[in-house]
């Protein structure tokens, strides 16, 4: 079997063929590379997005929130797959808004690999079954997963746990710092119960600040 010497050219080109937008950025939001489709999408010429930042991209009123969500994912970042369900409103050049759902990859301690596509992408379809703020299944996917996931336990002779997480206090935080303090909350919040549940397990948030955990294989339930 002969082995593929994978150059920068090669690589380059196989970006440039891909249906969907993908853009290289610094952890300051410095875009250092963006492939065709990306530039297409926000409707820019070849080369011009290189040295804009992530927030030049995204509407006016969004921008803060964007920034703090991004500096507070460089913190710990982790991949966050495109049918993760993360979404959203991107700006064009000409000052049209458009519903984007991204993946994030981090390529280096300096450096994330974003993959981005428009809702109306025919190719690949943004997730409606997925909190757009956090990327975790809404209600309606927690109950599908969670019913097969019954039936699972029924068949294995296993049981399963059901853990309701409310956060005490939360509107306040919202009325004192603002909702775009409360998002990075909420989303730092979910990074860290997604970190500690099996691959198993079931974690979803169904509502402002309210998660729901559905637990496998339980050996201590009472827990």
């Amino acid at each position: 079997m002969s082995t593929l010497e994978i150059t920068r050219d090669l690589a380059l080109s196989i970006t440039a063929s891909l249906p969907i937008g993908v853009c290289l950025a610094a952890y300051n939001g410095e875009i250092v590379y963006a492939n065709p489709k990306a530039e297409d999408i926000f409707g820019f010429d070849i080369g011009e997005l290189s040295g804009h930042l992530i927030e030049d991209l995204i509407p006016g009123t969004h921008r803060k929130s964007h920034r703090l969500l991004r500096e507070n994912y460089t913190l710990s970042p982790t991949n966050i797959a495109m049918s993760g369900g993360r979404v959203l409103s991107g700006l064009k050049k000409n000052g049209v808004e458009v519903c984007l759902q991204i993946g994030l990859t981090p390529l280096s301690d300096k450096y994330i690999l974003i993959s981005l596509i428009e809702s109306t992408n025919e190719i690949i379809k943004p997730s409606s079954s997925n909190d757009p703020l956090t990327g975790l299944p809404n209600r309606k996917l927690f109950d599908e997963h969670a019913e097969r996931l019954r039936k699972l336990a029924i068949r294995n002779k296993k049981r399963i746990s059901i853990a309701f997480i409310d956060l005490d206090n939360f509107k306040s935080v919202n009325d004192q710092f603002g909702h775009q303090i409360g998002d990075v909350l909420i989303c730092k919040i979910s990074r860290l119960l997604k970190s500690n549940v099996r691959e198993s397990d079931i974690l979803a948030r169904v509502g402002g600040d309210e998660f729901i955990i559905c637990l496998y294989d339980m050996k201590n339930p009472g827990i």
